[in-house]
C-alpha cells in the first residue's frame, strides 16, 4: 500500500502494509485480487487511485475509525470487517494491532458498464462503507485468492462473469440506487449461491462431486440449478467443473514435477486416462507433450 503518516504537518511515507500477493500479473479482466499484511499501528492513506473500486475485506478482528471521503466510520469486529471505498475516494485507517486483509479492485468502468446495462440513466454511484463483513462478497473475495495462487485456476470467461456479478452485488446492495433491475436476476443464480458453489468446488476438486452436489449446495432443485447455472455463467455445471478440473491439471503440469497419476487424483479425475483424454481434448496433446511443450517448473 502506498501509506502516508502526517508528522508535524509534513507528509512522510512509512512502510505499514506489504503486499503478499497479487493476482495482477494474470491480467485479469477488469479486477484484481491481493493479500495484505498491515504491520504497524498508525495513522494510514490510501489516496485517491485510479478509475477503481476498492474493497477491503479483513481476515482478523479489528478495531478502527477508518475515514472514507470525508466520511467517519466505526468499526469494531471480533472476526474481521469489511471496507468500500468507491472510485475516486480516499481512505484512512489506524487499525491498533497487525492484520491481514484482502484487496479487492474492481474497474470504475465495469461498474459503469453494468449500471447502464441494468438502469440506463442517471449513473448510480457506489457509496462509502464500512462495517460488518458481507459473506458472498468475502467468500468470491477468497475463491479469486485461491484462483490468483494457482490452487483453483480460472479462464478468462469465468474471471469475467465473476466480475460482472461482483459489480452487479455493488451495485445492488451498497450504491444509492433502489431497483428490482440490480437484484438477483430471474433465473439465474443469486450472488451467494453462485459464491456458495463456487467455493463448494474449490473444496472438493478432488474428490467426487456431482451436480446434485452443486444443487444442494445453491438450495435449488437440479433441473433448477443446471438452468441458473448455465444462465449465470454461460455453461453447464458439469462442463464447468470439468473445465476448473483440467485448469489445475495445466497449472500442476507446468508448475510441479508430481506424477500424471498423482495429478489426476488431485484434480478429481477417475485415472490417468481420463486426465489424458481431458488435455487431449483441451490442448491437443497429451499430459506428457504438454508438460515437456510448456516446461515443468518446480
Amino acid at each position: 500500500m502506498d501509506a502516508t503518516r502526517a508528522e508535524g504537518g509534513m507528509t512522510a511515507a512509512v512502510n505499514t502494509s506489504a503486499i503478499l500477493l497479487s493476482s495482477a500479473p494474470l491480467g485479469w479482466p477488469d479486477l484484481v485480487i491481493e493479500q495484505r499484511y498491515f504491520a504497524a499501528a498508525g495513522r494510514v492513506v490510501e489516496p485517491e487511485g485510479r478509475d477503481e473500486h476498492r474493497i477491503l475485506v479483513w481476515e482478523d478482528a479489528i478495531s478502527c475509525r477508518p475515514r472514507i471521503d470525508r466520511q467517519t466510520f466505526a468499526i469494531d469486529h471480533p472476526h474481521g470487517a469489511m471496507v468500500i471505498v468507491p472510485a475516486g475516494a480516499s481512505v484512512e485507517a489506524a487499525p491498533e494491532m497487525p492484520n491481514r486483509y484482502l484487496m479487492l479492485r474492481l474497474s470504475g468502468a465495469l461498474v459503469r458498464s453494468v449500471a447502464a446495462d441494468l438502469l440506463g440513466t442517471p449513473p448510480a454511484r457506489i457509496l462509502p462503507f464500512a462495517g460488518a463483513a458481507d459473506p458472498a462478497l468475502s467468500a468470491i473475495a477468497r475463491f479469486l485468492l485461491d484462483a490468483a495462487t494457482g490452487r483453483q485456476p480460472l479462464d478468462a470467461a469465468m474471471v469475467a462473469v465473476v466480475a460482472r456479478e461482483i459489480a452487479r452485488h455493488l451495485l445492488h446492495r451498497y450504491s444509492n440506487a433502489r431497483s428490482d433491475r440490480l437484484g438477483d436476476p430471474p433465473g439465474r443464480l443469486s450472488y451467494a449461491a453462485l459464491a456458495r458453489v463456487m467455493n463448494l468446488i474449490a473444496d472438493r476438486i478432488a474428490t467426487r462431486l456431482t451436480v446434485a452436489d452443486m444443487a444442494r449446495e445453491a438450495g435449488l432443485s437440479l433441473s433448477h440449478f443446471s438452468r441458473a447455472f448455465r444462465a449465470s455463467t454461460g455453461r453447464a455445471p458439469h462442463a464447468y467443473l470439468l473445465s476448473r478440473r483440467v485448469a489445475k491439471a495445466a497449472h500442476l503440469l507446468h508448475h510441479s514435477d508430481r506424477t500424471l497419476g498423482q495429478i489426476a487424483a488431485d484434480c478429481g479425475f477417475h485415472d490417468q486416462a481420463h486426465l489424458t483424454r481431458a488435455i487431449r481434448s483441451q490442448f491437443g496433446r497429451t499430459p506428457g507433450a504438454f508438460r515437456r511443450n510448456t516446461g515443468q517448473k518446480g
